[in-house]
């Protein structure tokens, strides 16, 4: 799935961009070797729908942040044997 991701970013470099704040108006960047900001979640048997959840709300907080991460993002969430 990783490898999957990587292959799209690097067919559509934009996905990856980001935006600088050097300058008095926002600037896109997108980068030369564009990459793709990847977690992989492994839950345990508890509260799996609060577990899951949780890893929502901080991949939308991280997207909040675009000078320092793309908003394109990609997670794996394993939430038993053989379920993704």
């Amino acid at each position: 799935m990783h490898e999957a991701v990587q292959a799209v970013v690097a067919r559509h470099p934009n996905l990856a961009a980001r935006f600088s704040q050097k300058f008095a108006d926002p600037v896109q960047v997108i980068p030369a070797d564009p990459g793709v900001p990847w977690q992989y979640f492994e839950l345990d048997d508890g509260d799996i729908e609060g577990q899951i959840a949780q890893v929502c709300a901080a991949e939308r907080l991280a997207v909040c942040e675009l000078a320092n991460e793309p908003a394109f993002r990609a997670a794996l969430i394993r939430t038993g044997t053989d379920e993704y």
